[in-house]
């Protein structure tokens, strides 16, 4: 084996500093071959999660008034309320960059499952919007003589 690279033991923590670059290299995802942009990987997160949460209200549901059964109501309610609070973290989250009103964030919250479903159906039809141009870019290609 060459010097300096002898892997670390399991569940020791090294200095990232001076960790050689292939110990700490691999932790981190690539996504070189992936054409889509973060926000379309955020809003396709969303889509799953609105629909999830849609789900897990419907199942609660019907362990609260058709079938009534206590232990699958604090079950699927635990589940449900987890899944509620991811929802409403990613909607208010992505809120600015897909350029939604905050009227709709609230309604949606709010609205619960419906709210989803209303989410899921937005991201379906519209998508994301496109990238906008930053501003330095911009301005640098400004500045600089065409030839």
């Amino acid at each position: 084996m060459l010097a300096g690279l002898d892997r670390p033991r399991r569940g020791s923590c090294p200095d990232l500093a001076s960790a050689p670059v292939w110990s700490y290299a691999r932790a981190v995802p690539d996504y070189a071959d992936d054409p889509t942009t973060e926000l379309e990987r955020k809003a396709r997160a969303l889509s799953v999660i609105a629909l999830t949460e849609s789900v897990t209200y419907v199942i609660l549901f019907t362990f609260w008034l058709i079938v009534p059964n206590t232990a699958g109501r604090a079950i699927t309610g635990s589940v449900h309320g987890m899944i509620w609070l991811a929802f409403c973290a990613m909607v208010i989250m992505i809120t600015p960059e897909m350029k939604w009103s905050w009227k709709y964030t609230i309604a949606v919250i709010v609205l619960g499952p419906i709210g989803g479903i209303m989410v899921w159906d937005r991201i379906r039809r519209e998508g994301v919007p496109p990238p906008e141009a930053s501003k330095s870019v911009v301005a640098d290609s400004e500045s600089q003589p065409n030839f």
